[in-house]
């Protein structure tokens, strides 16, 4: 029996390789500096008839889909969750994360908005502007269901039968929730309390780990042994929602580590090696439960939580963790271009926050330290 033919392979997230017949087809057109050119697109298979097979149900899908966007007389809301139901979920340039969001702000808050029942032909800026100034949310979720909206138009007016009316709509002024305006850091002392409440417990390496390295929470749970080489982290996934995917705004980077994490890696490979082989486990994730099952982010707040309530420390939000790394950073004179690398921040405006409150606090020192000239 001949095997079938192979053309391509593909590395999946766990590392391994897998054969695949790739074909290669037109499927449509487009204009590039006044020129009519093809947009080409690649399907893989398990063999060439597997993949032809995959193309036609493409175009079959995309025949339903200009069928169902091109009849203009159905309420927007219909377009909205064909696009929410078969687009927005299956489409590849948004990271999981963010179509767990864009998904999470339609069902929320548009999904049922009276607009919605609008015939798609006749809708209005006016009508999503007055959608938008009716939110009784905070500015954060006001700007999450416009990430949304934007998508969804930018998608429906390619058909050019919808207008996409979002450019007339302006963002409304809403009070931001006050949790995402502060920043919330970690004092030396604080920090030093942490680790040594820690001591014998499960969470001593994470919590280290995060101490200098400042990755996102769901970063810091999906890190492999194999990850840490020649005194480096490569950040390259996340645990998010259940499933390990791409790094939020797909910030994959490397990390050099301190001198102390590389010490208490050592210590903690050999206690976690020790419990994986006591218990018939094994697991390339350096944080995992006793059945080498990657640790639950609510489980590590609680846990936290609960620790520093018996010691007496202040409760602060694990992503003081993170803001006290890039604060530090800040202190430490770090180029702004380098701690946002460093961090994984989609733009140095992100940055530029703690750069703000660096400066402040260290004016107000300055101001706090000044002799007492009164009597």
């Amino acid at each position: 029996m001949m095997a079938t033919k192979k053309n391509t392979t593909v590395k999946s997230q766990d590392g391994k390789t897998y054969e695949y017949f790739r074909i290669t087809r037109t499927v449509g057109h487009e204009w590039k500096n006044g020129k009519k050119v093809p947009i080409k697109k690649q399907f893989t298979g398990t063999s060439k008839g597997n993949a032809e097979k995959k193309y036609k149900e493409y175009l079959e899908e995309q025949h339903k889909q200009k069928e169902v966007i091109t009849d203009n007389t159905k309420p927007i809301g219909t377009l909205m969750q064909y696009y929410a139901d078969n687009i927005l979920s299956v489409d590849q340039k948004y990271a999981h994360g963010t179509k767990i969001r864009y998904l999470s702000s339609y069902n929320v808050h548009i999904k049922d908005a009276q607009f919605t029942e609008i015939q798609a032909s006749l809708i209005q800026a006016s009508d999503i502007q007055k959608f938008y100034n009716n939110l009784d949310v905070t500015m954060s979720v006001i700007k999450g269901v416009h990430k949304f909206m934007v998508a969804f138009f930018k998608w429906a007016s390619r058909a050019e039968k919808i207008r996409n009316v979002m450019p007339s709509v302006i963002l409304p002024t809403k009070k931001e929730n006050k949790r995402h305006e502060e920043i919330v850091v970690w004092t030396d002392d604080e920090l030093e309390k942490i680790t040594a409440s820690l001591e014998n417990n499960r969470l001593k390496f994470f919590v280290i780990l995060e101490i200098y390295t400042g990755l996102r929470i769901s970063e810091l749970i999906s890190v492999k042994y194999k990850d840490i080489d020649d005194n480096q982290l490569h950040v390259q996934r996340q645990y998010y929602k259940g499933e390990i995917c791409n790094p939020k705004y797909d910030s994959k980077r490397y990390i050099p580590l301190h001198p102390r994490v590389i010490e208490e890696l050592y210590k903690h490979k050999q206690w976690h090696g020790k419990e994986m082989e006591e218990n018939g486990y094994k697991t390339d994730y350096i944080f995992t439960s006793r059945n080498g099952k990657l640790l639950d982010d609510k489980n590590i707040r609680r846990a936290l939580k609960r620790m520093y309530a018996n010691n007496n420390i202040p409760y602060k939000h694990f992503h003081a963790y993170r803001a006290t790394f890039c604060t530090n950073l800040c202190f430490s004179g770090a180029p702004i271009e380098a701690a946002a690398k460093l961090m994984g921040h989609k733009s140095v405006e992100v940055t530029a926050k703690y750069y703000t409150f660096v400066s402040k606090s260290t004016m107000q020192s300055a101001i706090d330290n000044l002799p007492d000239f009164l009597a």
